[in-house]
């Protein structure tokens, strides 16, 4: 009996020993890091990039990807710089495959134009190929392809340069054409400015707010600078066409003369309308001579 107690002291020992000796080691956190990125956001014209530098912690196994674009989505903390990128989007996932960096988004949407949608989609382009081993940027939104201001699928896109597109200032009509309200848009560099600029006032504005001021069918038949007035010719729709009022008429006219008077070498405007002059569009101008610019009718804040 005795040695039978001896026996199970020694035994308890030796285990109260054992889980002395065998405790669990304490749980190692793995190590934060710190990558300082370059955040890339537009500026008030929408005319170039502007960019912040900021710093950003990070865990091996995160999507660092992500996390920058997270970041960029917060918004810049520098003056006169914005975020054009619409309010609600947010990152789905970031995949890097052979150079291509596939961002998938949610809510990317609801642009206030053209070039909102342009600088939106350079800030993410350009904030993930400053990053090392990205070279281009594929957007989807939800999947699916993401289907830009042209009606097509966009593909994939390396940096992009502002040095080397031409933005110009356009002029439609508000709701009620009581003022002329700025548009920021990009020309086709195969065509002169002053003519890319008639182009996109044919086609009307990008905002819902804005009103048409070019007459349906409307063509431009050409366009010629001499001594700083553009002569421009438009096809019999924009006469036949027109809607009529003082007001329409003020809205149509001067949203050419104010838009193409942005250029240097553009002064004033002589309307033609197949090849001659017209004594007026609809009756409450005259249009026999050349027109000059008007700022009083410019809003630029709408």
């Amino acid at each position: 009996m005795r040695k039978n107690l001896a026996l199970l002291l020694v035994v308890m020992i030796g285990l109260a020993g054992c889980s002395f000796f065998t405790s669990e080691k304490p749980e190692v956190k793995p190590q934060e890091k710190q990558i300082e990125v370059t955040l890339y956001y537009a500026n008030s014209s929408n005319s170039d990039v502007i960019t912040e530098k900021r710093q950003i912690s990070y865990n091996d196994g995160d999507n660092l990807y992500k996390l920058v674009l997270d970041e960029l989505l917060k918004g810049p903390t520098i003056e006169n710089a914005y975020l054009r990128i619409p309010e609600g989007t947010t990152v789905n996932n970031v995949i890097l495959k052979d150079g291509i960096a596939s961002v998938d988004l949610n809510k990317f949407s609801g642009f206030g134009g053209i070039m909102d949608e342009a600088m939106a989609r350079a800030s993410i382009v350009n904030t993930l190929t400053a990053l090392d081993g990205v070279e281009k940027v594929l957007i989807t939104i939800n999947g699916n392809d993401y289907i830009g201001a042209s009606g097509n699928p966009v593909g994939p896109m390396g940096p992009i340069d502002f040095s080397n597109i031409n933005t110009y200032k356009l002029y439609f009509s508000d709701a009620n054409a009581e003022y002329l309200v700025p548009e920021m848009r990009t020309v086709d560099e195969s065509k002169s400015p002053a003519e890319g600029i008639i182009k996109e006032l044919i086609k009307g504005p990008t905002r819902s707010d804005l009103t048409k001021t070019i007459p349906e069918g409307t063509k431009l038949i050409s366009l010629e600078i001499n001594n700083g007035i553009a002569y421009v010719n438009f096809s019999k729709e924009f006469k036949e066409n027109h809607w009529g009022g003082s007001a329409g008429e003020t809205m149509t006219l001067y949203s050419v003369v104010d838009s193409l008077t942005e250029l240097p070498d553009i002064k004033k405007v002589q309307f033609l309308i197949e090849g001659n002059k017209t004594d007026t569009l609809a009756g409450h101008y005259d249009i026999l001579n050349p027109l000059d610019r008007d700022p009083t009718l410019i809003r630029e804040e709408y």
